[in-house]
């Protein structure tokens, strides 16, 4: 994703995700990646009794856990 105005130089690349915000200069490679954090019981929380919430449930109660900590899933 290119968020311009940017010039890519000529044999620049970009990596996969990458949001290129500033110039790339010529034979550059331009990431802007960091971390990836993953937040425990979010759907639980933001968007509860959603089809993305019951999946949540229903494979967390398969794998023999229950919602993630501080989550409050919609009762049944």
């Amino acid at each position: 994703m290119f968020v311009a105005p940017v010039t890519v130089g000529d044999g620049a690349y970009t990596g996969a995700g990458t949001v290129v915000r500033n110039d790339v200069p010529p034979g550059t490679l331009a990431v802007s990646a960091g971390p990836q954090r993953n937040i425990e019981g979010w759907v639980h929380r933001k968007r509860p009794g959603s089809a993305a919430a019951q999946a949540a449930e229903a494979a967390e109660k398969a794998a023999g856990q229950g919602p993630a900590e501080g989550s409050t899933p919609k009762a049944e």
